[in-house]
């Protein structure tokens, strides 16, 4: 009975064009009538302090939803509120209101860096870190920030956003990417956690206080700096797949290499992709360095292969430097390979006994790019002899009947001199 009152007093002002003393009223009702009825008459009256008057109230009473946060901030905005727009995003006013809406708007109103405090207090990682990409360009910052993750919103985020990354801060995202497949763990300090547990605490109350179901994400946003107060063995390392990583590298081959010759090198096997990527990457290094005027083809000693990786590792910078100049737009416009990348040759994956490629694959590579010295001779499980010149390894492929007989090279483990298929090696 007496909130009607309250209403039927507030529409009389109202007529009357006492619009300060009508909203006064209107405050009064909330909980009893629906705030859209209110909202609608000071809109159209073009009433914007009065309407932002009433919305203040509602959103300090917890009544409010999505749309209310939205038109709040947009009257802010409108009015050029900065101090009343500021202390919404502090915490100032005790205000319920969706926090995603409101980060929202404020990306929409260019309140780029209030979107992205607000953002960071509340422990969104994906609107964070997609507000250093694409508004504010910190692209160095925001691969920091993905070493504060956990592994699955690490992974999430380089995964959609990994190309931008590449392109702008090539050194430090594929040390990222290494990290991730070589067994990742947050890195997490005392402040992260102690801002993980008030931002969990804050958010716990705004959901009592208004009577809502808090969301899940809040609370595993928050999990890995609080499982940290716990001990330094509470997160496991996380292996990540090296082979779902590697479309990232599409526009960066140069820095594809240096991921892979790292990744395969871990505790963990990598699966058949990696190596396979890794061998055809080898392969067409090599084949450029010919192109450059080194020789990989010919045998001239018996370690030509160690021969081939040291004229690799001298031209491997050349093509390096001409890969990392067409990048556009890129900070690290010429890093260098890791010891692990110059090092590796072709004779050095398919010799290793821990290569994991697949065989069959390996073959039509190392045939595809003419690579004689991984191709031998069906009988052979050995190199060629090192007198052995190229028109004596081209009669061999020739007069081989079965093709599909021929593998990748594949070292010898227990030397033999006893005959082999009626043959003696």
């Amino acid at each position: 009975m007496v909130r009607g009152l309250q209403r039927s007093y507030g529409d009389y002002l109202y007529q009357k064009g006492a619009f300060d003393e009508a909203v006064a009223e209107y405050i009064k009702t909330i909980g009893t009538i629906e705030p859209s009825y209110v909202i609608r008459r000071f809109l159209d009256a073009h009433q914007l302090p009065n309407l932002t008057q009433y919305l203040e109230a509602i959103h300090v009473q917890g009544v409010a939803n999505k749309d209310h946060t939205t038109l709040l901030l947009k009257c802010y905005a409108r009015m050029r509120q900065d101090a009343k727009l500021r202390a919404f995003v502090h915490g100032d006013k005790e205000m319920q209101f969706d926090v995603p809406t409101a980060i929202h708007v404020l990306r929409e109103c260019n309140c780029v860096e209030e979107a992205k405090e607000l953002a960071l207090r509340n422990r969104l990682h994906i609107s964070y870190v997609d507000i250093l990409l694409n508004d504010t360009k910190e692209f160095e910052a925001a691969v920091r920030y993905l070493y504060r993750l956990s592994f699955t919103d690490a992974d999430a985020i380089v995964q959609a956003d990994g190309r931008l990354l590449l392109e702008n801060a090539g050194d430090s995202v594929t040390e990222l990417i290494i990290s991730l497949c070589m067994g990742f763990t947050p890195v997490v300090d005392a402040s992260d956690a102690e801002e993980a547990t008030s931002s969990l605490r804050a958010n716990v109350r705004r959901n009592i206080d208004g009577k809502t179901a808090m969301d899940s994400s809040q609370m595993a946003a928050a999990a890995p700096a609080l499982l940290a107060t716990l001990g330094e063995r509470v997160l496991e390392p996380v292996f990540g797949n090296p082979s779902s990583y590697i479309y990232l590298f599409a526009s960066r081959q140069d820095l594809l290499l240096r991921f892979l010759a790292k990744v395969v090198s871990r505790e963990k096997e990598c699966d058949a992709s990696t190596w396979n990527t890794l061998l055809e990457m080898l392969l067409r290094r090599e084949k450029e360095s010919v192109g450059d005027g080194v020789g990989v083809l010919s045998t001239q000693k018996g370690d030509s292969g160690e021969q081939k990786g040291d004229s690799v590792n001298q031209k491997g910078e050349s093509s390096t430097q001409k890969n990392t100049n067409s990048t556009p737009n890129n900070t690290n416009s010429s890093p260098s390979l890791s010891h692990e990348a110059t090092d590796l040759t072709v004779m050095k994956v398919l010799e290793d006994p821990q290569a994991r490629y697949d065989k069959e694959e390996a073959l039509v590579l190392v045939q595809t790019y003419n690579h004689t010295d991984g191709v031998v001779n069906p009988g052979r499980r050995h190199r060629p002899s090192a007198n052995r010149d190229m028109s004596a390894v081209n009669h061999a492929e020739e007069t081989s009947t079965r093709p599909e007989e021929t593998t990748a090279w594949q070292p010898s483990r227990e030397p033999s001199d006893k005959p082999r298929n009626g043959l003696r090696i």
